[in-house]
């Protein structure tokens, strides 16, 4: 008799949207193999963190939790897909799509490895927003304007200055 854990797994990996899920699920049917959905699982982790209060740079502990958790991918296709984390069906939280408005206010109201901004400077402070990274594209439209906003609502009337860039340049990054 062959075991659950005799039988091989498949994981396709590549960029958001491109139909690694569709793929997966076809090769893995065909093959009767078992599927890993590893986006999925990040997905989870995180949302399990943040139920249980937990900051996402604490690694040990997002680990622990990572090892505790009853995580079950159940149906045969994306229509009928139901992922069970410790009992509780959070599919639609797993697979729901967030934009990037809603990522980089999150990220500013939780950082990982830091206080938020309003907590590192408060009225009065001089701040200096630097954005940009040589290293890789960063999308400075998208950023920016979240960022100034944050700014904007710590400083409580405060001028705010900062160098504006030009609508040619904004559209490149």
């Amino acid at each position: 008799m062959t075991t659950a854990a005799q039988i091989p797994v498949i994981t396709v990996d590549g960029p958001s949207g491109v139909g690694k899920g569709t793929l997966s699920r076809r090769i893995a049917a065909q093959l009767r193999w078992h599927r890993l959905d590893s986006g999925a699982l990040y997905r989870i982790l995180a949302l399990a963190a943040v139920d249980r209060g937990i900051a996402l740079d604490r690694v040990d502990e997002v680990a622990d939790l990572a090892a505790g958790l009853d995580i079950r991918f159940l149906g045969d296709s994306e229509d009928d897909e139901r992922i069970l984390v410790d009992g509780r069906d959070r599919a639609r939280e797993v697979r729901a799509e967030t934009g990037p408005d809603e990522i980089v206010r999150a990220a500013l109201s939780a950082p990982i490895g830091s206080k938020p901004l309003s907590e590192l400077a408060g009225p009065g402070s001089k701040v200096a927003v630097l954005i940009d990274d040589a290293t890789r594209i960063t999308p400075t439209r998208l950023i920016l304007p979240h960022v100034l906003d944050a700014q904007a609502a710590m400083a409580e009337g405060a001028p705010i200055l900062h160098d504006e860039l030009r609508s040619d340049e904004l559209g490149r990054k």
